[in-house]
């Protein structure tokens, strides 16, 4: 994964892709402006679902195979509020 950039916030627009070829789950969705994708086979994937919309994560996004992906993911604590 080449052009690694730290973004913070919410994600937004969740949607599930098809599948991996080995039948792991796929996402898109945008954190901080910034529209990406899981990368085929990722753990990342296994932490997302359609609960995860609106939470605070720190992310790193990078391009893989010139599409902007997910390289990490860190859900930041709930607050009380």
């Amino acid at each position: 994964m080449k052009n690694l950039t730290r973004h913070k916030g919410k994600i937004t627009n969740l949607k599930r892709l098809p599948s991996s070829r080995h039948g792991n789950p796929r996402w898109t969705m945008k954190i901080d402006g910034w529209t990406c994708r899981t990368v085929p086979d990722s753990m990342h994937a296994y932490a997302l679902s359609s609960s995860s919309e609106g939470r605070e994560v720190t992310a790193e996004i990078g391009t893989y195979y010139g599409s902007p992906a997910i390289h990490s993911l860190k859900f930041e604590p709930k607050g009380d509020k």
